[in-house]
């Protein structure tokens, strides 16, 4: 009996969750949420465009109250007024700020004020879509912050 082994080839990661950060924004009373990605590989790499319906859709936001399961917060993605999906290109070591994320819908969606441990994932499983080739695809997580959801003044 002979035994076939196939090696694996994995594609070294291209591309990380660079940084995040919220700050209560005095004139709306909201709670942006701003992530920003790296390519962190040798070579250029396209995502969709950040404030495109495709490139919102990529981004995951996961609450956890203390003591409670995880629960994934969706944003309102607007529908697509015009036009076509378009992707952007990011250079080695590039960096690329996705669309803003007002945490105050959180509490608009149903989740109580207070304390939230929360991480965003970036994930992505259309390489084409019209015109746009060639995106990136895959799934990246953040480190976990812990942020203060509240209303909106």
């Amino acid at each position: 009996m002979f035994l076939l082994l196939a090696a694996l080839t994995l594609e070294p990661a291209t591309l990380a969750i660079a940084s995040m950060r919220t700050d209560r924004d005095p004139q709306s009373g909201g709670t942006p949420l701003t992530v920003v990605v790296r390519n962190i590989g040798t070579q250029p790499i396209r995502l969709w465009t950040p404030n495109s319906v495709e490139g919102m859709r990529c981004v995951k936001v996961w609450l956890e109250a203390k003591g409670k399961k995880p629960v994934e917060f969706k944003p309102t993605i607007p529908p697509r007024a015009a036009g076509v999906p378009t992707a952007v290109p990011l250079a080695p070591k590039g960096k690329l700020q996705l669309a803003p994320i007002d945490l105050a819908e959180c509490v608009e969606a149903g989740f109580a004020p207070g304390r939230y441990r929360l991480w965003v994932e970036y994930v992505n499983q259309v390489a084409e879509d019209g015109p746009a080739k060639g995106v990136w695809t895959g799934s990246i997580r953040s480190r976990t912050i812990s942020v203060q959801i509240g209303a909106r003044n």
